[in-house]
């Protein structure tokens, strides 16, 4: 969208841009003329991403709510104020965002690391149940693949990956485009409900009477 001109507008030309004020510019973009909002984009996109960056140290994070703003002002330019300094204006604007975002992700860090402690606790016996399944898996009991096929489609995948494929977790993010944390936790719930199903089946029925 920064690089297209809508040729339904009268637009400043590049070279009378220098001639000019920003804030005549921001008057400009606020009509919907576009060359003049990629002028403030250009313009400023190198001081906010410097300033962003000492806020927030993530340069993906910084350049995604740099995009994200000058998006949002596109979107919402007819009901923008007149400001007196765009660049400030901009700065605070960015600020402002990379604020939620920061807040957003320690909530996210938070329910990782509460997640983590949970599947670790899960996971005391984990290896015993790799294993258990491990060998089910090898002896392909039509009781195993029926168990497997009724699993949801996500851990059934999980489920192959890890023991059919034999891949590590980390291949198995990659491949299903999960944190590792899911993935775990995909495995997890797979090999309860493998368990139990399978202990269900092979439980002999009481004798009639």
């Amino acid at each position: 969208m920064l690089s297209k001109a809508n040729t339904d507008h009268t637009y400043i030309s590049a070279e009378k841009f220098e001639s000019i004020s920003v804030e005549g510019a921001w008057t400009k973009f606020k009509q919907g003329d576009k060359k003049a909002f990629e002028f403030i984009f250009k313009k400023y996109n190198p001081v906010l991403y410097h300033i962003g960056i000492k806020f927030f140290y993530a340069p993906d994070v910084v350049e995604d709510c740099i995009q994200e703003l000058f998006l949002k002002l596109w979107k919402d330019r007819e009901t923008l104020p007149e400001v007196n300094t765009v660049k400030y204006y901009l700065i605070t604007s960015l600020r402002r965002l990379l604020l939620r975002k920061l807040v957003v992700l320690r909530r996210q860090l938070d329910k990782d690391r509460i997640m983590t402690a949970e599947l670790n606790d899960q996971y005391t016996s984990s290896h015993e149940n790799h294993m258990i399944v491990t060998q089910l898996l090898k002896e392909k009991t039509d009781k195993l693949t029926l168990a497997i096929e009724q699993l949801p489609p996500r851990q059934k995948q999980a489920i192959y990956l890890k023991f059919y494929e034999e891949k590590t977790y980390e291949e198995i993010t990659s491949i299903m485009s999960i944190n590792y944390q899911t993935a775990r936790k995909f495995i997890y719930k797979a090999i309860r409900s493998l368990r139990k199903n399978l202990d269900i089946a092979t439980t002999p029925a009481p004798p009639v009477t």
